[in-house]
């Protein structure tokens, strides 16, 4: 009898790919199924991001937030906008560490909502506007002290998106089809900076500046932001097929400098950082990321960002949003990251969260979301635990919504860990490689997986993909740490299938068990298969 042959994996935990056949080693993982495995810190290999952590559960909206950095010691702080003109601060660390986590109420503004997505900007080193449905207003602060709030606009075209950005020394803001300016004075100068303001019927949708610093880069849209938290969620007029564009304005002239046009989109966010310029957008297919007029990736089953929920992290473009899971036909909040993290990985996107809804069924916005701080190790006496001063992590707001009209609307605010810290329990992620083609359909004999020695708590399963793209028939097996079967420290496991001959082999590792177990890492995946066929 002929020996089998082997289908050699070493290149593991790679970003997302649409094409779900192609070479099983490529390092491409399924876009409809991969998520939660870390790409990023052991390239090649096959490991795990940590599951995230609650902030505040059941509570109001979170609608936009922004950092600051206050003290001597430069401690890290997040602020966040919540319905009803609420401001909180949430102590990112302390002298002692990096995961405080800590929020506290501050102070409050004149009551407001921020449906259409309310905005928020720092300027300088003691002032704050916000921005809501109706409502501009602005404080002081004195060190770390909220002073008296004002309102210095009371907007005529309320419930429109809100987003904020400082340009030449003054502060703008969008309304409706034109911007508004504050200048030096912490007063409105104009809420129609604009003259001619844009075309009757688009909305500003985003505000950024250009990445040569030239311009005022604003981008509107033939529909409206609405529904983020209130009776109008889901509203029907989003999918429309209108245009959109970026208008690009010196802040001189009395009107826009220059229009790039996007035709048939609706865009609803950019991201302008280095020289990058990304925009999302739907189109035919769904939400799309565009790098100017460009289409550079598809997001099949995604809502389009909140403008709040767009961020640079490091060299790459992250966002968090709804998505539809097939599986479960409910939506979920996803956590993505696009582009190039350095020369060892390549570049992509990479799909690092999936998590359903809590205390209700569908995930019904991702409001907002933000880089908060960085991975850091300091020396053994400074005592931080892991000798981490820092670590990486994103905090992100959700709205849940239940399946049933009428019931209660939940918003949750929660942290996520960037970098694994080795302290948190691991995703219940998925990765899946491509499905290779044969010419003539094989049987697989044997499977074996290479592993870093396994503790005990790793529990996960091996399937096998077929031509259909579903587990194929007596293809999987579940490995549990601990037990008779699968001792400590054992760093190969291997099974012998018992499918039917077939022409399209994929494989898929799961995490089965993950509260309280800590991280494994795959190196090799070997699949033996023999001819079976004509």
């Amino acid at each position: 009898m002929a020996e089998s042959e082997t289908l050699t994996i070493t290149n593991l935990g790679g970003p997302l790919t649409r094409r779900n056949n192609g070479d099983i080693n490529s390092g491409l993982a399924r876009y409809s199924t991969s998520w939660g495995y870390d790409p990023y810190s052991k390239p090649g290999n096959l490991t795990w991001m940590e599951q995230p952590t609650s902030i505040l559960a059941n509570d109001i909206l979170v609608a936009d937030m922004k950092q600051r950095t206050e003290g001597l010691r430069q401690f890290n702080y997040i602020y966040h906008l919540s319905n009803g003109g609420i401001l909180r601060r949430i102590a990112v660390n302390s002298a002692t560490n990096p995961n405080l986590d800590s929020p506290s109420i501050i102070g409050a503004f004149a009551s407001d909502t921020y449906n259409s997505g309310g905005g928020m900007v720092f300027y300088g080193s003691e002032r704050l506007f916000i921005g809501g449905d109706a409502l501009i207003q602005t404080t002081t602060f004195t060190n770390s002290v909220m002073g008296a709030s004002s309102t210095i606009g009371t907007l005529a075209a309320a419930s429109n998106p809100r987003p904020f950005s400082k340009f030449l020394g003054k502060v703008y803001f969008g309304n409706g089809n034109n911007i508004g300016e504050i200048d030096s004075t912490n007063a409105i100068v104009s809420v129609a900076r604009l003259s001619p303001a844009l075309p009757a019927g688009l909305y500003v949708r985003d505000i950024d500046v250009s990445p040569d610093g030239n311009y005022l880069q604003i981008t509107a849209s033939g529909t409206n932001q609405t529904g983020i938290y209130g009776s109008d969620v889901g509203d029907t007029g989003t999918p429309i097929a209108t245009d959109s564009f970026k208008f690009y304005w010196n802040g001189i002239d009395s009107g826009i400098s220059a229009i790039q046009n996007y035709s048939g989109l609706v865009l609803s966010a950019n991201a302008a950082f280095g020289e990058k310029n990304y925009s999302f957008g739907y189109n035919h297919n769904g939400t799309a990321i565009f790098s100017g007029a460009e289409k550079v990736v598809s997001l099949p089953n995604t809502i389009n960002p909140n403008s709040s929920a767009v961020f640079p992290i490091g060299n790459m473009l992250g966002f968090v949003v709804p998505e539809y899971d097939t599986t479960s036909t409910r939506l979920q909040t996803s956590f993505f990251e696009y582009g190039k993290f350095d020369e060892e990985v390549p570049s992509g996107l990479f799909r690092l969260l999936r998590q359903r809804a809590v205390s209700r069924d569908d995930i019904a916005a991702v409001p907002a979301a933000i880089s908060v701080s960085n991975t850091i190790r300091t020396p053994e006496q400074y005592g931080f635990t892991g000798n981490f001063s820092g670590v990486g992590k994103i905090y992100y707001s959700s709205v849940e919504i239940p399946s049933v009209a009428g019931a209660a609307f939940v918003s949750n605010l929660w942290k996520f860990h960037t970098a694994p810290t080795g302290t948190g329990s691991i995703l219940a992620g998925v990765y899946e490689t491509q499905t290779q083609l044969f010419s003539k359909k094989v049987r697989i004999p044997e499977v074996r997986l290479y592993t870093e020695p396994l503790i005990g708590g790793n529990d996960f399963v091996i399937d096998l993909i077929g031509s259909g793209g579903s587990v194929l028939s007596g293809g999987s097996q579940r490995f549990i740490v601990g037990t008779s079967s699968i001792a400590t420290g054992t760093d190969m496991i291997h099974f012998n299938p018992a499918t039917a001959p077939t022409y399209a082999v994929g494989v898929r590792i799961t995490n089965s068990s993950v509260t309280g177990v800590a991280n494994w890492t795959a190196r090799k995946l070997e699949v033996d298969f023999d001819p079976a066929g004509k």
